[in-house]
Formats: C-alpha cells, sequence, structure tokens
C-alpha cells in the first residue's frame, strides 16, 4: 500500500473513533506531529513498533494494521518491544477531572512508559475520577501519563494542585494574579482561583484506557 492510501486509512479510523490528532497522541503516544505527516502520506509506511502503539486506541487489530501496512507475512515474526526499554513510573493514585480533591499519593503500583513519551524527564501515572475533561477524550477510570513541568502553554491539560493539597486536571490560564482552570466537558463551569493558591504539578502527556 502506498503511504498517501495508507495515511487516509489511519485518516479514516481517527474519524471513526471521533478523535482529534492531538487525543490519539496521548492515547499512543505517537506525536501529533509525526500523525499528521502519516495522514496526508509525508512520511513513508510505519514501522511495526509504531502500529503496535495504535491498533489500541484506533479500535483495530494489530494484524489488521500490519496487513494494511504492507507486513503480510512477517507479523507472526515481529518481536514485541522489550519492556527493559521502557521507565517504570509509579502510579500515584487519583486525581479530579472535576472539583479539585485531595490527591493520594500513595503508590498503587507500577506501569512502563515508552522513553519517547518521557524523552528524559521525571513523571509519574495519576487515575482519572470525573469527566470534565471528556471533550478532550478523557474519562472517568483512564489514567494519564503526567511529567513534572512548570511550562505550561494554554493548549496542554495541566495538572495543577489548589490550596497546596487538592489536586485536579485542566487547561490553565494565569494572568494579572488570577489563574482560570478550564474544563473540556462544556457542563462544568470554569474555576477561578487566586494565581498564589494554584501550584503546577504538571502537564498530561499520555492518556491510558484499557480498551
Amino acid at each position: 500500500m502506498e503511504a498517501d492510501v495508507f495515511g487516509e486509512y489511519l485518516r479514516c479510523l481517527r474519524k471513526n473513533k471521533k478523535m482529534t490528532i492531538r487525543q490519539l497522541e496521548l492515547y499512543s503516544g505517537v506525536s501529533n506531529a509525526y500523525l499528521s505527516q502519516l495522514e496526508t502520506g509525508k512520511r513513508g509506511i510505519p514501522s511495526p513498533e509504531i502500529l503496535k502503539k495504535l491498533f489500541n486506541p484506533l479500535g483495530v487489530e494489530y494484524k489488521e494494521l500490519m496487513i494494511k501496512a504492507g507486513y503480510i507475512g512477517i507479523e507472526n515474526n515481529v518481536e514485541l518491544q522489550n519492556t527493559s526499554d521502557h521507565i517504570k513510573l509509579p502510579i500515584l493514585g487519583t486525581v479530579r477531572a472535576g472539583k479539585p480533591i485531595t490527591m493520594n499519593e500513595n503508590i498503587e503500583g507500577y506501569e512502563t512508559v515508552e522513553p519517547e513519551v518521557m524523552r528524559g524527564r521525571r513523571g509519574f501515572i495519576l487515575r482519572v475520577n470525573g469527566d470534565s475533561m471528556s471533550g478532550d477524550y478523557i474519562f472517568d477510570g483512564d489514567k494519564v501519563v503526567v511529567v513534572l513541568d512548570e511550562d505550561i502553554s494554554p493548549a496542554d491539560i495541566a495538572v495543577v494542585a489548589v490550596n497546596g493539597d487538592d489536586a485536579t486536571i485542566k487547561r490553565l490560564k494565569c494572568q494579572d494574579g488570577i489563574c482560570v482552570l478550564t474544563p473540556s466537558n462544556t457542563a462544568y463551569e470554569p474555576m477561578i482561583y487566586p494565581a498564589d493558591e494554584i501550584h503546577i504539578i504538571g502537564k498530561v502527556v499520555q492518556v491510558r484506557r484499557d480498551f
């Protein structure tokens, strides 16, 4: 299959799942720039390792992507990536996608994350409680990979602590001593706090769900 035809196939799968490229990036760990180039045929056929990251979020079998990509006859010989190459992150309880709640920092377990997701940054995993970020395809029960970073842009989904203890995930904008925490679910209203009550913990770089 030609790269442009395969790219259109991926685009249709994504549209059928009602996901934006940014949302697919969060679920797969594949950068939105690379995904855009794939969909427009500007990049060649992706490797089997990339296809392993895409098949679950796109709602298809891995074998189907392998066949569509032209890896016919070798799919059973492709080795899975060794988890020793991955980064182990702790799962630190829950974070609210709704009103802020106290974040439980007891370690519940560990999961591995691809190095390209972390890019040398420190981080952790949180469970999501609530649906205020459903407009970004983040639902109750999902897990989010968070990197420690205080440099947040309006396009980022931030994890912030409110009043020192409470934590929530929202889009964040601070100006003139005021911070606005904005949900992506229109059923919720933005929350406004004095800037000195907000502590930026990090930003979401990947969403994980048990499909």
